[in-house]
């Protein structure tokens, strides 16, 4: 998993940056004989020769060093973390979940937030891949958002900002505008984040929940960061430039390989045409809404899926299957509530 890969990084990062704040320096050579091991070795070093142990492929040395840091150390979340890697070393997908878990709940004594949210996102995809923790899919994701103060901030500032993309999405076309669409971005922006992922990914999930006005509040703050970090990257080169419609902005976006492996990479097709079958499905906004969406899908600058499911929306509308609505899901949701 991508997410894994960047797990097993910060917590490298983090080992060096604890070796420059002043730590002692000790060989980073796993030995050997476990069995000479001082009592006395700290367990950050106990941390550092378990990951060296996984990442040599010793897996029993690696539990045994990091069961040993956390005798030292409990809770350490980020020894936990490194135990969690070193379950899905040994496909030990459930232990690896658990210690995750347990680094989440000591989340406080994590060295960076960039390590938090990886925890996060590598919670998700075990639990979007696994049908009967889809509950805890939505949990991890919330926990995500939460912390994006322009989607949850109790300030006035970030209600009115919230509440007025959301009323200038479903107000319909405004002349002088392809679409509302457009509007929103001529008007507003969201700041690229930590939470794009979470967004695009609550928004599919909420669709297909049948919770179309939450779905669409997460796309198109979603959809609204992802045109922000182009139109910004765009302003780098022509600070004069302004945005004048998705087709002309399209249009540019194809003429620079970098600007388009983003918008391609960034699951952008995605999270607009869900956007569009948010809207069609919450019925808040005018018939042109969700047909702006789905026009504007059909304009983007590269292939995609996405495009022959818009134009088939376009021509017969109809609400996406409901995948997460079954008695099950619901008997779920009642008893943990």
């Amino acid at each position: 998993m991508k997410t894994l890969a960047v797990v097993c990084l910060l917590l490298v990062q983090t080992a060096v940056l604890c070796a420059q704040q002043g730590m002692p320096e000790v060989t980073t050579q796993v030995p050997d004989d476990l069995t000479t091991i001082s009592k006395e070795y700290p367990a950050w070093l106990l941390r550092n020769w378990g990951r060296s142990a996984r990442e040599d492929r010793r897996i029993s040395d690696a539990f045994l060093l990091l069961n040993r840091s956390l005798e030292k150390d409990p809770n350490n979340p980020e020894t936990l973390t490194e135990l969690a890697l070193t379950y899905f070393a040994s496909n030990d997908v459930q232990q690896a979940t658990f210690n995750l878990e347990r680094a989440l709940n000591n989340r406080a004594r994590l060295s960076s937030k960039d390590l938090e949210f990886s925890i996060l996102y590598e919670l998700s995809d075990i639990y979007r891949n696994g049908n009967e923790y889809i509950l805890d899919y939505e949990r991890i994701l919330r926990d995500i958002v939460a912390q994006d103060p322009a989607f949850t901030g109790s300030d006035e500032f970030s209600e009115n900002l919230k509440k007025g993309i959301i009323d200038t999405l479903n107000e319909g076309t405004h002349r002088g505008y392809n679409s509302s669409l457009d509007r929103v971005v001529t008007l507003y922006r969201l700041e690229d984040s930590f939470s794009l992922k979470a967004h695009v990914e609550l928004g599919v999930f909420y669709v297909h929940s049948g919770r179309y006005m939450e779905a669409q509040e997460h796309l198109i703050f979603a959809v609204l960061k992802m045109y922000t970090r182009l139109i910004s990257q765009i302003r780098e080169n022509d600070p004069v430039y302004a945005f004048e419609g998705s087709r002309e902005f399209f249009q540019r976006i194809a003429r620079r390989p970098s600007y388009l492996e983003y918008l391609q990479e960034s699951g952008f097709d995605q999270a607009l045409y869900y956007l569009g079958s948010a809207s069609y499905g919450s019925n808040t906004g005018r018939s042109g809404v969700y047909r702006g969406i789905w026009n504007t899908v059909q304009q983007l600058p590269f292939d995609t899926v996405y495009k022959a499911r818009a134009s088939r929306q376009l021509e017969n509308p109809a609400l996406e299957n409901i995948l997460y609505g079954s008695r099950q899901y619901q008997n779920e949701v009642n008893n943990r509530n």
